[in-house]
């Protein structure tokens, strides 16, 4: 029941009744809320009450505080509202109207500038286009360098394309010899162990002479189509993709070097992993990534190259990895493995790598190194 009210004309005259709200007490008492607030109700007026409990300092609950209040005290809040929205309407207006004097002032300054900017999006270095500007102020200034600037680089753009046009001259020649270098010395190897097993009178050497003619005419074309066509790296798409089994290519390739003393081959495949390709391309990939396996192990005595050829984590690919028991490649250098012209060998060009990774990007493939945990290579 109530004690005691800040206004109790309103229980006097029995506006409320005296008589604490069922739901508040039970919000309160039973579901031990720190507050609650309801709407009520006192015949045609809406309040909202807010109950919170009143605890002694043992925390024993000695009453409970009700304290209405009405809409109508939300007037200051409007107020400021209104206040608020008046000032920002205020502030848009003047900031708009000083936007707007300021950007005919710069535009009027800097449409030089503006000039430059398109004129240098819309062309190329050879095409830049002269600025006239009559005007002597500080703009002037910067439309004199830009000028001379587009003087300049028109000059240095016509010495450039001269110049890079004899370096692609001469990488091509380069890549010429690299790609018809590779695969002689094993296809050398292979034609000298055949005409061993023929002067020893080895009954094999007849059989061996089909399998190595194939291989090698399989090569003498490829260098022979090198030759004629490669080049330009454009030519690199001429190439008509054909139906090829990986694992048959790897095996072929691997045969090749086979014969190389010192060195073991292993090979862990699949079966019947059949891809569509530029067959000579990746032919010149494989035996390029042999290659550089057998030269990083040199002269070692138990040298070993592993090539697996597996699925890939990515669902529709193959992974084909070359693994060597060499030194590997020092971590300054892993960075420029792909670079053109970068070789750690006293014999090679460095077009290797760059080479294979343009026709496997071409093929919607990748090409990457890294430390073998098996091999340590």
């Amino acid at each position: 029941r109530l004690i005691m009210s800040t206004t109790p004309i309103v229980f006097e005259r029995q506006l409320l009744g005296q008589r604490l709200n069922s739901a508040a007490y039970n919000q309160i008492v039973h579901q031990y809320k720190k507050y609650y607030i309801q709407k009520e109700k006192a015949g045609s007026t809406h309040y909202y009450s807010m109950y919170a409990p009143v605890r002694n300092r043992s925390g024993r609950l000695v009453a409970i505080i009700c304290s209405p209040y009405s809409d109508a005290s939300y007037d200051l809040e409007r107020d400021a509202v209104v206040h608020s929205m008046t000032v920002l309407s205020l502030f848009i207006t003047l900031l708009s109207l000083a936007l707007a004097m300021s950007s005919r002032v710069v535009d009027r300054m800097f449409s030089p500038l503006e000039e430059m900017g398109s004129k240098m999006k819309a062309s190329d270095v050879e095409s830049l286009q002269l600025i006239r500007y009559d005007r002597e102020d500080e703009i002037s200034d910067i439309v004199k360098a830009y000028n001379r600037m587009v003087a300049e680089l028109q000059e240095s753009s016509r010495k450039v394309v001269q110049a890079e046009r004899d370096k692609a001259w001469n990488g091509m020649a380069r890549q010429v010899a690299h790609e018809i270098k590779n695969p002689l010395t094993p296809m050398k190897l292979k034609i000298q162990r055949l005409v061993r097993l023929k002067e020893k009178g080895d009954p094999r050497w007849m059989e061996y002479f089909d399998e190595t003619a194939r291989l090698l005419i399989e090569q003498i074309d490829i260098l022979s189509a090198t030759a004629n066509e490669f080049s330009t790296f454009a030519n690199l798409d001429r190439d008509q993709p054909q139906r090829i089994d990986l694992g048959s290519l790897l095996k072929d390739q691997i045969s090749l070097f086979d014969t190389l003393e010192g060195v073991k081959f292993e090979y862990l495949g699949l079966e019947h992993a059949y891809i569509d390709g530029p067959r000579p391309q990746l032919t010149r990939v494989f035996v390029n990534l042999l290659n550089n396996a057998v030269q990083a192990i040199d002269k070692r005595p138990d040298g070993l190259v592993l090539v697996s050829l597996r699925n890939s984590v990515e669902d529709g690919y193959y992974d084909i990895v070359v693994e060597d028991n060499g030194p590997g490649v020092s971590e300054e250098n892993i960075c420029k493995l792909f670079t053109p012209n970068f070789t750690t060998k006293n014999s090679g060009t460095g077009l290797g790598l760059a080479i294979s990774r343009i026709v496997l990007e071409r093929c919607a493939a990748s090409i990457s190194y890294s430390s073998s945990f098996s091999l340590g290579g």
